[in-house]
């Protein structure tokens, strides 16, 4: 878990180095905006990532909505930072986003506009793969331990 967060860190510290996290102005939540920044085009303005303020309460909605519990390590994952965008990797892993107060709402549209077959069949989606997927927890092995494999399915799946 503490890997977990060492890379989370350094991804958003890189990014800010980089001047990488700008958003649409008015779709970042006031907590985010980085005001030490002067926005870098019309409309829109820096963010940065900050400390989560998840509580159990949200996991267990989430948990709700899925029908499954969560992993230990996604739990943690959601628990340690609110963000707007998270994309790592050459295939650009892109999280579903995780803002302050909006983990159930956000997670079940970005779900139900675009994944919403895939949880009728135990599979629940936690990230967009690049342009051409997302990527899944496999929760028909029904492990007790919530450690699921990863899948990844291509939008014409």
């Amino acid at each position: 878990m503490e890997k977990i967060k060492r890379v989370i860190d350094k991804y958003f510290d890189f990014m800010d180095e980089i001047d990488g996290n700008s958003f649409i102005d008015e779709l970042i939540p006031n907590s985010m905006i980085n005001k030490a920044k002067k926005p870098p085009f019309e409309g829109t303005r820096f963010w940065t990532a900050i400390d989560s303020t998840i509580a159990n309460n949200d996991i267990q909605q989430l948990e709700n909505y899925f029908g499954h519990k969560l992993p230990d390590s996604y739990i943690s994952f959601l628990k340690h930072r609110h963000f707007i965008e998270l994309q790592l990797g050459a295939y650009s892993i892109g999280f579903f986003k995780n803002l302050p107060g909006r983990l159930l709402l956000d997670t079940k549209q970005e779900i139900e506009n675009y994944y919403e077959n895939l949880i009728k069949r135990n599979f629940l989606p936690f990230a967009a793969l690049s342009d051409y997927g997302v990527l899944c927890f496999d929760a028909n092995l029904n492990d007790k331990n919530t450690d699921y494999p990863i899948l990844s399915f291509d939008h014409e799946d």
